[in-house]
């Protein structure tokens, strides 16, 4: 994984959490499902390092 800068993320977590997110949109999927599927904020089950990788991911996608 690696955080190298603006918009560049890379690593499993960070794949899996945007294409998730376009994934939903690109289906027309209800924006209220897609933020309670993804929601911006810290989770308790990642350690600081993959809560960025997520945050980031995600407001990349928003």
């Amino acid at each position: 994984m690696a955080t190298d800068g603006v918009k560049i993320i890379d690593g499993d977590l960070a794949h899996d959490t945007y294409w998730g997110i376009m994934d939903l949109y690109d289906s027309k999927v209800d924006f209220e499902l897609i933020k309670d599927k993804f929601p911006v904020m810290e989770l308790s089950h990642f350690d600081d390092y993959d809560n960025e990788i997520y945050i980031t991911a995600c407001a990349l996608a928003y």
